[in-house]
């Protein structure tokens, strides 16, 4: 420290519940400052917080949209249509790509899919009419996108002018002047923005490679016709939390509720998954 100059720190006031929190994990009672701090008020949500499990994750049918694009995309590889997903150039939109580009073709070794990564300074961010032309010409006849798109109107406009079905996913803001027409949007906010779609999904905070990570999910218990998937699917699923963490981490959202079950989990996956 510089000669003269003094440095004063805030201590927080100790939160009431604070000692008991850290009774009910055995921990030191500054860990149950730390979780106090936090927002955590009781010991279920301590334990959940500091062990969290697989069970944290919500049913990715109570995501907004999700059944439906689900369905589609289930319906065009039955079809053998070709399906492009369109991703953001980040950590998150890459590897939500290779979430959902994995779980086709798990499910479908010889199904036709195309992955379209934006040049960062030559296209920029989010969804465009150029590639969505671009991809009708190679056949694509269903586009998905991931970690972008909830605001694209004019790219939307040109996939029905292409005849290819639009779905959307993505967790960005939420235009404030409409949603995009397309075939689905699964969003973890949408009902911000339509009533319609009744409860809201519990936990808002999902990046693009969490959004994908649930509507793969999804893909692998429609494809099996049960809510319980088969073995290969339950292993393809746990493999990739390791790319889901990798976007969660770097996109910087809140390590809280199902983020931090996978990125705990998904952490421990990377040294183990082929992908």
């Amino acid at each position: 420290m510089i000669r003269g100059m003094h440095q004063h720190w805030h201590v927080a006031p100790p939160q009431p519940q604070a000692d008991s929190l850290a009774q009910s994990l055995r921990f030191h009672s500054v860990v149950g400052q730390v979780l106090a701090q936090r927002g955590v008020a009781d010991a279920p949500q301590a334990e959940a917080f500091v062990h969290p499990t697989l069970n944290q994750l919500h049913d990715p049918c109570a995501l907004p949209g999700l059944e439906h694009a689900a369905d589609r995309m289930v319906q065009a590889l039955r079809n053998g249509q070709t399906i492009a997903l369109y991703g953001d150039y980040d950590v998150d939109g890459i590897t939500a790509v290779a979430v959902l580009y994995h779980t086709l073709l798990a499910a479908e070794p010889n199904a036709k899919v195309l992955r379209y990564i934006p040049h960062r300074i030559d296209e920029g961010y989010g969804l465009n009419s150029a590639a969505i032309e671009q991809l009708a010409n190679r056949g694509a006849e269903l586009i998905v996108t991931v970690d972008c798109g909830v605001t694209a109107h004019e790219p939307a406009a040109t996939a029905e002018r292409c005849g290819v079905d639009l779905i959307i996913t993505d967790h960005h803001e939420l235009p404030v002047d409409g949603l995009p027409a397309a075939y689905a949007i699964v969003h973890p906010r949408l009902h911000e923005v339509d009533a319609s779609i009744g409860e809201p999904y519990p936990f808002g905070e999902l990046c693009g490679a969490g959004v994908a990570y649930k509507l793969a999910w999804q893909i692998a218990r429609r494809w099996c016709g049960s809510e319980k998937v088969g073995q290969a699917f339950r292993k393809l699923l746990v493999d990739l939390l390791a790319l889901t963490a990798l976007g969660t981490v770097a996109d910087v959202v809140p390590l809280r509720d199902e983020n931090r079950a996978i990125v705990t989990f998904g952490l421990g996956r990377i040294k183990h998954t082929p992908y």
